[in-house]
């Protein structure tokens, strides 16, 4: 399981990203990738090694004991759900929970599909392992501290959930539904993958980013080292079968000895 997706893959919903950036004009959107949670479930706790790999300073997750498994919003026959959502430091501020769920669904709706659906814990988790390196969404290692709220999930005990990242911890917690304080945001984002939601979908988007998955096994693309480098962001990083995490160096010097074997 990957952290990266290739290079080209947010040119195919660069549509859906124009729709949604009308919500909030200064907050970053791009395709983010969600994983299944057969695979990667990004709903809870990362293994501590995995946020150590993404910056220094992070250590184990804290996950309140209260909080349920989570909505999952991936297909169900697919290892990635793509969709256009925010993947920059910060999301838009919109008041609190009840504030966004309380809205009229024409506030929230892009296309005919209702964003706030897909404002969930499992988006923001998916979020937070794709953050380009050295950037860690709603954290106080950046300029202003901010953490994101989950309309996209029911209230546990009264509660709203929210995630965000403070004193060296990835924190998925509660707190309160009406809290709509400067610091507070959500990310809208729409599925690129219409069908998983009963709504028309360019197929032909979908199957480019699946065919790329996984991404090093396509030999008809090159196997030199300039075609792994081309494929992968600078940050990119890999979870093995074993859990263990590779780096983007590791993993493309490995592959550059696979296949000059095999030549």
């Amino acid at each position: 399981m990957s952290s990266g997706v290739p290079r080209n893959a947010g040119v195919a919903a660069a549509g859906s990203g124009s729709a949604i950036s009308g919500l909030a004009g200064s907050v970053e959107y791009g395709l983010l990738m969600v994983p299944s949670p057969r695979h990667l479930d990004t709903r809870s706790s990362i293994p501590a090694d995995v946020r150590a790999s993404q910056h220094a300073g992070l250590g184990e997750d804290f996950f309140d004991p209260a909080l349920a498994d989570g909505a999952d919003l991936t297909g169900p026959a697919q290892p990635w759900t793509p969709f256009v959502s925010v993947v920059g430091a910060y999301g838009m501020a919109a008041g609190s929970y009840d504030d966004v769920t309380s809205a009229s669904p024409d506030v929230f709706t892009v296309d005919g599909f209702d964003t706030r659906a897909a404002m969930t814990r499992q988006l923001w988790g998916a979020r937070l392992l794709q953050a380009p390196a050295g950037l860690i969404p709603d954290s106080d290692y950046n300029e202003k501290w901010t953490f994101t709220l989950f309309p996209g999930e029911p209230l546990i005990g009264g509660q709203a959930v929210s995630g965000t990242v403070l004193k060296g911890r990835v924190r998925f917690r509660l707190g309160k539904a009406n809290r709509g304080i400067g610091s507070a945001r959500i990310a809208p984002a729409v599925p690129v993958m219409g069908d998983v939601w009963g709504m028309s979908c360019d197929h032909q988007v979908t199957e480019q980013l699946l065919a790329l998955e996984p991404v090093f096994h396509h030999e008809e693309l090159g196997a030199g080292r300039e075609v792994f480098e081309n494929m992968t962001a600078p940050g990119f990083w890999e979870v093995g079968a074993s859990g263990r995490v590779y780096t983007r160096d590791f993993v493309i010097e490995a592959l550059v000895d696979r296949y000059s074997l095999t030549a």
